[in-house]
């Protein structure tokens, strides 16, 4: 934008039916800074998983996909049954290791990345939830 411009809408299109997403973060108060945030996307072709999108927040530099999360979804079978339990307990465990937080007045690091794996695990299985809903 230039200097004389100002934005005045943002479009943001809607949602496949295929796909759901969710964002969670942990703070001590509602309004308080994120110790650790999660955002997951998946998007499912029948019961199989195309596309998993993790997001990590305040556990690094700067925002990131954990990657190799994504890959540990990205076309396995989900079908509502203990297996999906045992790949998002993976996904988690890896989100967790990807994890580059430090130690600071919020949090320490150990306890950013405990955080990191419940938020992650807890993401899937609400997007699931919302993709069956």
């Amino acid at each position: 934008m230039r200097d004389d411009e100002v934005l005045t809408a943002v479009n943001i299109p809607d949602v496949p039916a295929d796909e759901a997403g969710i964002y969670l973060k942990h703070s001590l108060r509602r309004m308080d800074v994120a110790v650790a945030a999660a955002a997951v996307v998946l998007r499912l072709e029948g019961d199989v998983c195309r596309e998993a999108r993790i997001a990590l927040g305040a556990v690094g530099p700067v925002p990131f996909r954990a990657r190799k999360a994504e890959a540990a979804l990205e076309e396995q079978r989900l079908s509502g049954g203990p297996r999906d339990s045992e790949l998002f307990e993976e996904a988690a465990r890896v989100a967790s290791e990807e994890s580059l937080p430090i130690d600071d007045f919020r949090a320490f690091a150990t306890f950013r990345r405990h955080v990191i794996g419940m938020l992650v695990r807890q993401g899937l299985d609400r997007a699931m939830s919302l993709l069956r809903a």
